[in-house]
């Protein structure tokens, strides 16, 4: 019963850290964490997908951008891959484990089979969250660099007011 308090405190613990919704801050660009992991919004459009925000950081001509979105498509592509792998060598090496006919040098090759990819499917969701971390990184240079505040002023037909866009 003890435990059981315990579980749920740590549990109601973890939820009272997690946010609901993510600030956008208007003016700057923003990574967005959705179920399709590569989004960005910046001035009112959404970039879904590394091809239609490629150009965002190409038109800055801003090499350590640039390279940081580089570094997010190779991780991206390599982890999407090693995972894949990891994915197969497990179901391969469940069914081989599993399988009632088989003899001991099977099985054993079943179980560094299952090893294999798990340790496969770690290793690229390792480099899934880098290619991530990469992006956000780039969105976050992206923000000090050329999301700066202006202020004007705006003049109608009986008034004048600043304007300050941020």
């Amino acid at each position: 019963m003890f435990l059981r308090f315990i579980l749920i405190a740590f549990l109601f613990c973890c939820a009272d850290m997690c946010k609901a919704q993510q600030k956008l801050e208007p003016g700057k660009m923003s990574y967005i964490y959705t179920s399709h992991p590569y989004c960005i919004l910046y001035h009112d459009t959404l970039y879904s997908g590394s091809r239609e925000f490629r150009k965002l950081f190409y038109r800055t001509g801003n090499q350590p951008l640039i390279d940081l979105y580089k570094l997010h498509q190779k991780c991206k592509i390599w982890g999407n891959g090693i995972t894949y792998v990891g994915t197969i060598a497990s179901i391969w090496g469940i069914a081989t484990i599993s399988d009632k006919s088989s003899n001991s040098s099977q099985r054993t090759l079943g179980w560094v089979s299952l090893i294999g990819g798990v340790g496969c499917d770690i290793g690229g969701t390792i480099l899934i969250m880098n290619g991530q971390k990469a992006l956000a990184t780039a969105v976050h240079l992206f923000n000090l660099k050329y999301a700066k505040a202006t202020v004007g002023i705006g003049v109608g037909a009986q008034e004048a007011g600043l304007v300050v866009n941020w």
